[in-house]
């Protein structure tokens, strides 16, 4: 404070009181923190319990399972009692994965002190702590077994039939290392028949079975993608290599820490002509396929979206030029001149024939242009309709692009295999959605949210190279394996760190407050580590599980933060080390390690992580910029291990961060998996396409029509199912009868299948006589189901302009819908109906009727049938008294009350023999006709009342029975 030079003499006291202001402020910063961290507890809780609300009682997700699990044994002591005395014996195979909730419920059907238990694990293949594995619960464990048993009750399993002796020699090199495994590793001897069949491609020092490459490139100035590229080709180099030598791809497996980069890896095998598949990793949502299946179904919702109309044109569906990308977002004006409009626009255009030959686009790009548009608007109409599925398979077909799959080979198989994916997902949820536009909204809502591997068509032998995650080849082996991004294990620990110490989960947090304190804070940390602050010292605190967590407890905010901080630092590390282990014993026959450093090769290896423990195994040159070192290691041969230094080019976009954001775009290019590439459709190369090989073919199938069958509808009568619709010919939500033929059924003549499909693709269709009906019965059940008692939900804006949309109502329909809704929800008998105790809306019955009537005194020929419905609303109070509504538009002004009687009667008289057969003791059924107003209460629609009660179902049945009679005949 003083501003006095510091002397020799009082460096040491003058480091140690900046210590104590790191100290401080590290104090400071995590108390500030506490509020912050309370509310973050409180908004994970909130996130949880409003989770819990949504699935509901009736849904469990794999937590779920465990936890109600453990409840149920804990709370009811007899089932576990009973598991108990059932289970002699009680076998855990990959125990080193468990966590503590798990051992819980082993420990409650498990004799005392684990008596009957037997487990099965591998400290050195946990790999799954990101998922809540704890493998201090295995070690924890291993310990209590050994003072409990005695050693004896350990046995150890080492003898490996995988991999050949001089892959184990290396994992033993690395990981016996004191600094890594040390005395805990677990030694194992080779055997099996990999060790002891001759080996044409390895015998005689032919060559490495081990080989590495080490990749450095400087920090600043030099593009990190080239890096990354030149990490890859060293692998695919390495392939090639063996391929040349006798191997085939099928031997082959890149495993990677992350999937980020693994085009990369696809790119470079592609380019040596060695076929690859993406295999596994959770990179399905960012394939280009099921991304094609996402924008196809946001345009067929709205065919003004311009980003998914792009994405659909642009795609390997069709051969698009740039040409044609241009001229639908231009438009030519009456002077010649031209202006830029929507992509969409141009695509509905009219006139865009017209338009394109003004713009001199070729015949190639105009017929390109021509079949897609064709599929697309053919893709639209029949997704529009209910059948999305159905109509993706048809564009796909249609488009040629399975075909094109099907000759593409192992990239066509990897992306016929995405698509079919795509297609069983959407599948799935049209089954449980409510139209193209909720379909599409869950489709993309699932790839935000999904980690799944990509889809699978090939063979179990497919003779390509598979490029996995090291998670995803858990438990799997292979020949030759190549491994590559792997995380070195050094990890920040965030603001906030939550760990389990022992029994119980701890979480601490040192967050920067925003302003001005964040640049103090920064100076900080800058002195904390020039004066190598760290809080390595209080690991020490965990060494002892039982009493951590007290000593926790005893800590200020901010070391307990440190402590915390110091033990996730030190399992991240730890389970980077056990992904490297698992990854390494993969390898059967050899094995490769690619590396690739942000780093000055000057500065050595130190604090690298997992890089470091395998340099302190085989400590390879880092001279020049290239060098090649042979290191014995305890293998039948040594060591290849190819040092590279990438030289330092200005390049004012080669940062990380732009590597990690171009790296997320390029997993979306369908190029980087063998993705189609659109061209010339005619083969002539006149700009058709938009891949580089313009010179090449664009291949859509022609397959020969089959003469259409005619369309007949389909004649329930022959299941003995009937209706009051096929009883009377009326239709089902209209006073509209029935298009009757001469003799008076009410059964379409069969219409070509061919001229039934151009009527539906038509451009124009005349007003249906049922849409009306159904879009007010869709309203109206809307309000019943959302009402509360005493008034009816009223559909706002929105819902009334979607049912518009999808029965495609004309002007007038539309001014009809909107009246005859408002009337309704503002009427007395409305209201009447949402007084009762008990509302429902479109209630469907099923019920067997007898061939002659119940009360008749001779039986008759013939079988029973059934008599189906729905009803459009249906209330009671409990008391057996039903009363029902039926809502009708259309009709005429003149018809009469005894016209109407009759009209509805046969209709009634279903809904009301079915009602009383459940056990109805009355039925009260009004008849609402919604678009004419009551005379007597010009509040109310026309009322058509009827009243049945018990006595009458005799007389029903009959009626019933007669009409079926008439219609079978």
């Amino acid at each position: 404070t003083t501003g006095a030079a510091v002397g020799k003499a009082d460096v040491p006291a003058f480091e140690a009181w900046q210590t104590a202001m790191v100290e401080i402020e590290l104090e400071v910063r995590a108390g500030l923190s506490v509020r912050w961290q309370t509310a973050v507890t409180m908004l994970a809780r909130e996130i949880e319990e409003e989770f819990a609300r949504v699935k509901g009682p009736s849904r469990l997700d794999n937590g779920d399972l465990l936890t109600c699990c453990a409840a149920a044994l804990s709370e009811h002591p007899s089932i576990a009692a009973s598991l108990r005395a059932r289970f002699k014996i009680i076998m855990v195979d990959e125990f080193q994965d468990t966590d503590r909730l798990q051992v819980d419920i082993i420990g409650r059907i498990a004799r005392p002190g684990f008596a009957n238990v037997c487990t099965v694990g591998d400290a050195q293949q946990s790999i799954y702590r990101f998922r809540g594995a704890d493998v201090n619960v295995f070690t924890e464990y291993r310990s209590d077994l050994r003072a409990r048993a005695g050693q004896e009750a350990l046995v150890q399993l080492d003898w490996n039939f995988r991999s050949h002796g001089d892959v184990l020699a290396l994992v033993e090199r690395i990981f016996s290392q004191p600094t890594v495994f040390g005395d805990d590793f677990l030694r194992l001897e080779a055997r099996g028949a990999v060790n002891k069949e001759p080996d044409a491609l390895f015998d005689g020092g032919a060559r490495s079975r081990v080989s590495l490459s080490a990749v450095h490139y400087p920090a600043r100035g030099f593009d990190a993608s080239r890096a990354r590229d030149a990490g890859a080709e060293a692998v695919a180099e390495h392939f090639a290599e063996l391929a040349a030598a006798g191997a085939r791809p099928g031997q082959m497996v890149i495993l990677l820490g992350k999937m980020t980069h693994a085009h990369r890896y696809a790119a470079a095998l592609r380019a040596r002509g060695i076929p690859s598949m993406i295999a596994g990793g959770s990179v399905f949502s960012r394939l280009p396929e099921p991304a094609l299946v996402s924008a196809l179904l946001r345009w067929a919702v709205n065919a003004t979206d311009d980003e998914a109309l792009y994405q659909v044109l642009a795609s390997s569906l069709f051969a698009v030029s740039d040409d044609v990308l241009l001229a639908l977002a231009s438009s030519t004006g009456d002077d010649g001149s031209v202006h830029r409009r929507r992509l969409a626009a141009g695509f509905l255009s009219p006139q865009w024939d017209d338009e394109a030959r003004a713009l001199g686009l070729s015949e190639n790009d105009l017929a390109a242009f021509t079949m897609a548009r064709r599929q697309l608007l053919a893709f639209a109409r029949r997704a529009r309709a209910g059948d999305a599925t159905g109509a993706l398979r048809g564009l796909l077909v249609g488009s040629g692009l399975l075909d094109r799959l099907q000759d593409a080979g192992v990239d066509g198989l990897a992306q016929g295999a995405n698509l079919a994916k795509a297609l069983r997902l959407a599948a799935d949820m049209e089954a449980a959605s409510q139209g193209i536009a909720s379909l599409a909204a869950a489709f993309d809502a699932h790839l935000a949210c999904a980690k799944e591997a990509p889809g699978a068509l090939a063979a179990a032998e497919g003779d390509f190279v598979r490029i996995m995650t090291v998670h995803a080849s858990k438990g799997l082996e292979f020949p030759h394996v190549a491994v590559a991004d792997l995380k070195d294990g050094r990890e920040s620990a965030g603001p906030l760190v939550v760990e389990n110490v022992g029994t119980f989960s701890f979480a601490a947090a040192s967050r920067v407050p925003e302003g001005a304190f964040a640049d103090a804070a920064a100076k900080y940390d800058r002195q904390a580590k020039k004066l190598g602050c760290d809080d390595d010292e209080l690991l020490a605190l965990f060494e002892d599980a039982a009493s951590a967590p007290d000593r926790l407890r005893a800590l200020t905010c901010g070391r307990r933060y440190g402590a915390l901080a110091a033990y996730a630092r030190a399992q991240a590390l730890a389970e980077a080390r056990r992904l490297l282990y698992v990854a390494l014993t993969r390898a059967s026959r050899s094995l490769f390690v690619s590396m690739v450093f942000k780093r000055d090769p000057a500065k050595g290896y130190g604090d690298t992580g997992i890089f470091e423990d395998i340099h302190d195994a085989l400590p390879w040159g880092c001279e020049g910029a290239r060098a090649v070192s042979e290191l014995d290691y305890g293998g039948s041969a040594p060591a290849r291990v190819v040092f590279r230094q990438l030289g330092a080019e200005e390049d004012a976009e080669g940062t990380e961060d732009a590597d990690s954001s171009a790296d997320a775009g390029d997993l979306g290019d369908p190029g980087a998996y063998g993705g189609g590439e659109a061209v010339d459709s005619t083969g002539e190369g006149e700009g058709g396409g938009s891949g580089e090989d313009s010179g090449g073919s664009f291949v859509v199938a022609v397959r020969e029509e089959l003469p259409a069958p005619a369309l007949l509808p389909y004649n329930f009568a022959r299941a003995q199912l009937y209706s009051y619709t096929s009883l009377s010919g009326t239709h089902a939500h209209s006073d509209e009868p029935a298009t009757e033929d001469e003799e008076g059924a009410a059964v379409p003549a069969p219409v070509p299948a061919s001229e039934a499909i151009a009527s539906r693709e038509g451009d124009t269709a005349p007003e249906s006589a049922t849409a009306l009906g159904t879009a007010f019965h869709r309203l109206a059940q809307q309000a019943i189901e959302r009402s509360e008692q005493g008034a009816l939900f009223t559909p706002g804006e929105a819902a009334i302009a979607a049912q518009i949309q999808k029965e495609g109502l004309s002007a007038d329909q539309q001014k009809r819908l909107r009246t005859a809704l408002a009337r309704w929800l503002a009427s007395d008998e409305a209201a009447r109906f949402a007084a009762y105790e008990n509302r429902a809306a479109e209630v469907p019955f099923i019920v067997q009727v007898p061939a002659v009537p119940s009360d008749a005194s001779v039986a008759g020929a013939g079988e029973s049938f059934f008599l189906e419905g729905e009803i459009d609303g249906l209330a009671d109070n409990g008391d057996g008294a039903a009363f029902l509504i039926d809502y009708k538009t259309g009709g005429r002004d003149d018809e009469t009350a005894a016209e109407l009687d009759a009209k509805h009667r046969l209709q009634a008289s279903c809904y009301a023999y079915a009602l009383m057969r459940a056990g109805y003791t009355s039925v009260e059924a009004h008849f609402l006709r919604i678009e004419r107003p009551s005379a007597e209460n010009p509040r109310d629609p026309q009322i058509v009342p009827y009243r049945f009660e018990t006595a009458d179902l005799p007389a029903l049945e009959a009626l019933i029975i007669g009409k079926q009679k008439e219609a079978a005949t």
